[in-house]
């Protein structure tokens, strides 16, 4: 009985410490980051610094005011915040005010082209994109390690994105 006790006990040490050592193990790359999200039509304005984790299938942004995880955005399969999971077409519509395509979001903070890569010209610092779609102008720009995203409709900014990258892990 003693024996089992102790089984048991080691089980559940192993199981509870794995999991919470392994939270950021999926990520292969992190980098610190300061970003900046206005999004009007939900009220929704942050400004802070936090972590940028990477892999091939998967990101991770959190962000952080006093040292604790206030705002976070996780992509793979469906797009999550503190907030709720949602398929992606649906957090377009919701944050972005448009069923954009899919990868947008992880595009945008992968630092990669847009829109397969439409209306796209070099930079001496990295790229520029700006063009219009679905009744939204887009502006895109990347910069060495500073880009920004944002939409214009009718003269009015509906919703922008910063981020600068202060260092790569």
């Amino acid at each position: 009985m003693k024996k089992l006790t102790l089984l048991f006990l080691s089980i559940v040490f192993v199981v509870f410490f794995s999991s919470c050592a392994s939270k950021y193990e999926r990520y292969s790359k992190s980098s610190a980051v300061f970003v900046t999200f206005k999004f009007p039509s939900l009220n929704f304005k942050f400004s802070d610094s936090g972590f940028l984790y990477l892999n091939e299938k998967r990101l991770r942004l959190e962000l952080y005011k006093f040292g604790q995880t206030v705002f976070f955005v996780e992509i793979n399969d469906k797009i999550c915040t503190n907030y709720a999971c949602y398929d992606k077409k649906l957090f377009n519509q919701r944050w972005f005010l448009n069923a954009y395509y899919d990868d947008l979001l992880e595009d945008i903070l992968r630092a990669r082209p847009i829109y397969e890569a439409r209306n796209l010209q070099k930079t001496q610092c990295g790229f520029r994109q700006d063009f219009s779609t679905q009744g939204q102008n887009l502006v895109y720009e990347l910069c060495h390690d500073e880009l920004s995203f944002y939409a214009i409709k009718d003269g009015a900014q509906l919703f922008s994105i910063k981020m600068r990258r202060l260092s790569n892990e």
